[in-house]
């Protein structure tokens, strides 16, 4: 497992750039923690903005086992976010400082 630290704006990058479609995700923000698998990932424009949104699936112990993050809204409260790709990549364990 690889740890790094990185600005709120290079952990955003970091996400927009890596995540991809059946990874795992490990993400902490304000109170929230979460882990799934991603089941989409969007970067449509809403009410004129550039939007990121990742969408989780979370285990079956969760009373609604899918969740949706708007990144770019959270991304001031993001703590830490740990990345393991479906492909058998490294592991990348990321601290937001």
């Amino acid at each position: 497992m690889k740890m790094i630290e990185l600005s709120v704006d290079e952990a955003v990058k970091y996400l927009k750039e890596n995540i991809k479609i059946h990874d795992e995700l490990e993400i902490a923000y304000n109170r929230i923690f979460a882990e799934g698998e991603v089941l989409n990932v969007d970067f449509s424009e809403y009410f004129g903005k550039e939007g990121f949104k990742i969408l989780l699936s979370l285990d079956e112990s969760h009373l609604n086992p899918t969740i949706e993050i708007d990144v770019y809204e959270i991304q001031e409260d993001l703590i830490e976010f740990t990345h393991t790709p479906k492909d058998g990549g490294e592991v990348i364990e990321v601290t937001v400082v």
